[in-house]
């Protein structure tokens, strides 16, 4: 059966111009298509732990009793944790305007490179009615969550998500003002790109 497009008779070795297409068209069969990767309508399930790191883990705090949770379709995932501070970040010293952040995603972030994060969230604390939630950055091949101060201005955010004190990422100090004291409970929900 040969395809006829606007009086023309189309062979394999033509190419079909849709420009000249019109009416009503057949139902294509989808079963000679190939090279489309499959997306799995049934998710993959999960746990996954968190913890606390930063220029100096040693005086980072730590957190306990963590359940977290995540769905995943494709490289889409969907992750929950609650947690619990069993010790805070130091706020004096000669680390308390160092770099702080959180660690142990369940996959690696889908690497875009510098200039992008493949996610940005937000950060619901249970102990403390905060300002304004942080945003969590999730960089470019990474299994970490950055926290970023509200308000910060001036700065390039994907150049900057690391620099604490000058640039807008979370200091020791400012964790341990997050946590706001031993025992209280944290809660985090955010959706990333994982690399697979």
């Amino acid at each position: 059966m040969a395809l006829v497009v606007g009086g023309t008779t189309v062979t394999g070795t033509q190419v079909l111009d849709a420009t000249k297409l019109s009416g009503n068209l057949p139902a294509l069969n989808a079963s000679a298509l190939t090279d489309i990767p499959a997306v799995s309508t049934t998710p993959a399930t999960g746990s996954w732990t968190i913890s606390t790191t930063g220029t100096n883990p040693s005086t980072c705090g730590s957190v306990d009793n963590v359940t977290g949770k995540y769905l995943k379709f494709g490289k889409t995932v969907h992750c929950s944790v609650s947690f619990q501070v069993n010790t805070e970040p130091l706020q004096t010293g000669s680390y308390r305007l160092a770099l702080w952040y959180m660690t142990g995603l369940p996959f690696t972030s889908y690497n875009f490179g510098t200039t992008w994060f493949s996610s940005v969230g937000r950060f619901n604390f249970g102990a403390r009615s905060l300002p304004g939630p942080p945003a969590i950055v999730i960089p470019s091949n990474s299994t970490d969550l950055y926290f970023q101060l509200s308000g910060f201005g001036g700065a390039s955010l994907p150049s900057n998500y690391t620099t604490p004190d000058s640039g807008p990422a979370y200091r020791q100090h400012d964790g341990h003002e997050f946590f706001d004291g031993v025992d209280k409970w944290g809660y985090m929900e955010f959706t990333y790109i994982a690399n697979s």
